[in-house]
């Protein structure tokens, strides 16, 4: 059954308008089984066995899901359909596991470090025969423009690997390890980045140029991705980011200009979001969690963290959800 501490879930909404911040849920047995998804109907060969953890946030109108679970069958059927309407795009990166996924006649298989495309509004059958870890990100079909009325000859097929690929998982899985602050400018650009990065997918997969705007817009994720990846260092800054990037750093101030901030303050910011990971699961130390993020200086820490989050470390970590509430139903 559902993990208890969690806030109560209202049946049918989708995951980015339901939750103000990451959550974690796990689901266990025959119950988990109905209470894991209302889009789809999911099955286990043996109902008794099935486990689940779902790490669930929201980004702006984009939802970010990490699954990782037993053997499971997800069928998105007409019933399914005709009871909860999604005109939604799910992108999922595939982790670890095998599976197997048809649509309307078509099937492939998927594993470890494929991407695919599926469509809320048609009809899916996904099966996986096996323990898997899957990261999906689903997207309003409006904010894909005509590219979505393109996306049905990818439906259900084994995308092309390529560097663009390789980038889209590397950003995914940086995202299912961090926190985003709702609302927050690096949770706008992180939103904007995915659709991008979706139609740079479909539009590479369909043979169709990019736009100088996507070229720029796939930098930017680029960038983020190398910083997630080195926050640690504490030598990290604009020369050393502009030189691994092959750009100028005058161009990489401009890159940042138009998000409104600093490179500096941008790094400060993504470090204290992982410290804020680290802090809602751990008894570890702030002192220690800044050192290990790549701050010079407890000090300096503290005040990155407290200009993120309006408070200070101790009073974050007493403010994460309480442990006597329960779950219901959420939508995968």
């Amino acid at each position: 059954m559902a993990q208890a501490g969690l806030p109560p879930v209202p049946v049918g909404i989708t995951m980015a308008a339901r939750l103000g911040h990451q959550q974690s849920y796990r689901f266990e047995g025959p119950i988990g089984l109905q209470q894991i998804s209302v889009s789809c109907e999911f099955s286990a060969p043996v109902p008794g066995d099935f486990r689940a953890d779902l790490l669930s946030a929201p980004i702006g109108d984009i939802g970010l899901d990490d699954l990782s679970a037993t053997a499971h069958r997800c069928r998105r059927t007409a019933e399914r359909i005709a009871a909860v309407p999604r005109d939604v795009v799910q992108m999922s990166v595939h982790h670890d596991g095998s599976y197997r996924a048809s649509f309307e006649g078509r099937e492939a298989v998927f594993g470890r470090g494929d991407v695919s495309l599926l469509a809320l509004h048609r009809k899916f059958d996904f099966v996986t025969g096996e323990s898997s870890r899957t990261t999906t990100v689903s997207i309003p079909a409006r904010l894909l423009g005509q590219q979505a009325a393109q996306i049905d000859a990818l439906l259900v097929r084994r995308l092309q690997r390529s560097t663009l690929t390789e980038a889209i998982t590397a950003f995914v899985a940086s995202l299912s390890r961090g926190v985003l602050v709702p609302h927050s400018k690096e949770s706008e650009f992180v939103a904007l980045a995915l659709v991008d990065l979706t139609r740079a997918l479909i539009a590479s997969q369909l043979g169709e140029p990019l736009s100088p705007e996507d070229v720029e817009r796939g930098l930017r994720v680029e960038i983020h991705e190398y910083l997630t990846r080195r926050l640690s260092e504490p030598s990290l800054s604009p020369e050393s980011i502009a030189a691994a990037m092959n750009i100028s750093v005058r161009y990489l101030y401009t890159l940042f200009a138009s998000e409104d901030q600093s490179v500096a303050r941008y790094i400060r910011g993504l470090r204290s979001r992982r410290i804020a990971g680290v802090l809602q699961t751990t008894g570890s130390s702030f002192a220690e969690l800044a050192g290990r993020y790549g701050f010079t200086s407890s000090d300096s820490a503290r005040r990155a963290f407290i200009q993120e989050f309006g408070m200070s470390p101790s009073d974050y970590r007493a403010h994460q959800p309480g442990a006597n509430q329960t779950s219901s139903p959420v939508t995968v």
